[in-house]
């Protein structure tokens, strides 16, 4: 599927740095608003396809630049790459939101494996989906586990506080779940990827939430983080940290760091 994207995107460019070079020679229509406006589109096109082609030669990865160009290429992986194939699954909302849902994939027939997988996807909390990671949920399910993996509310229109109710929602009603399904004395494993890494982590080390939801902490057998985002201080300043978790000084910013607990 990578090979599909890359085909695309050379497909656009060429197309349309070739039309840009035709009408680039067309003198006839030239006094045309119509053919003007489509003169500029297929030179715009061609120029931002050439430069980020450029871009993406010339800027290491690592960097946020370099980071942030490669974002496109790997939405469309996440989305439509089949490394493992996706086990069976049901989608179930715990709340009235669109984003307000989980997917349950139940372990496989005969499994021996006695533990559940919370797992919360990445996106740095502006995007994101469990979809996204259904590859992850393969993997886990060919190890024998079921896994629940929760959507929430994202940035910029949500942040921490939001967040974080939709977690507590998801886990309660999970836990809910794995009682109707005769699960509920298997020990928990709970983890995730980047932003999914640090809302996990909010839940797991934070003992008094637990009291708070009525849930045994000693069912707890361990936390797992892909890409951890466990200390906001070494994130830099950025928009996208700020919409979450607010300036430095904000209380939600100090609540929204695992690393104060």
């Amino acid at each position: 599927m990578n090979a599909l994207y890359d085909y695309c995107f050379w497909s656009l460019m060429i197309l349309s740095i070739g039309c840009s070079i035709k009408l680039w020679t067309n003198k006839t229509s030239s006094n045309n608003l119509g053919f003007k406006i489509g003169k500029f589109i297929c030179f715009l096109t061609a120029g931002l396809l050439v430069l980020w082609q450029l871009a993406l030669w010339t800027i290491p990865k690592g960097n946020r630049i370099g980071e942030g160009i490669r974002i496109p290429r790997h939405f469309w992986h996440l989305e439509n790459e089949h490394i493992i194939p996706t086990p069976p699954s049901q989608k179930i909302s715990y709340g009235t939101h669109e984003k307000q849902y989980l997917m349950y994939y139940p372990a496989p027939k005969g499994s021996t494996k006695q533990a559940v997988i919370f797992y919360w996807h990445g996106g740095g909390w502006h995007t994101g989906n469990p979809h996204q990671h259904r590859h992850l949920a393969g993997l886990l399910h060919q190890q024998g586990y079921s896994v629940i993996m929760p959507a929430y509310r994202l940035g910029p229109i949500y942040g921490y506080e939001e967040i974080k109710e939709d977690i507590d929602k998801a886990f309660v009603f999970g836990n809910e779940l794995l009682q109707k399904k005769g699960l509920g004395e298997y020990p928990i494993i709970i983890g995730g990827t980047s932003a999914g890494s640090n809302i996990s982590a909010l839940l797991v080390f934070d003992e008094e939430r637990w009291l708070q939801l009525g849930i045994d902490r000693s069912k707890l057998l361990g936390y797992f983080g892909l890409v951890s985002v466990l200390d906001l201080d070494l994130m830099g300043d950025s928009q996208v940290l700020n919409n979450y978790a607010g300036s430095k000084e904000a209380p939600s910013y100090f609540k929204a760091n695992p690393i104060n607990f």
